[in-house]
């Protein structure tokens, strides 16, 4: 089942349908909104091979920061 956004689910709603692992917070759309041309960015270096995952992971753990940005000419 797919739960769209506009529905209105608690914690218990998920563990009514079966899920193991439950959110603890909803997502903040206006905050995800706001980086989506970084997230883009993030998938597009990801998918043509310019950083591997294991380097976003480990940069993120450390500083909570930026990710490394693509080349201009992916942009």
């Amino acid at each position: 089942m797919i739960v769209k956004r506009n529905e209105s689910h608690t914690v218990s709603t998920y563990r009514e349908l079966g899920y193991t692992i439950t959110p603890v917070k909803r997502v903040d759309y206006e905050h995800l909104l706001s980086q989506w041309d970084d997230l883009l960015r993030l998938a597009v270096s990801i998918k043509l091979g310019y950083v591997k995952t294991s380097t976003i992971l480990k940069r993120l753990n450390r500083t909570g920061g930026p990710v490394i940005r693509p080349p201009a000419s992916v942009v």
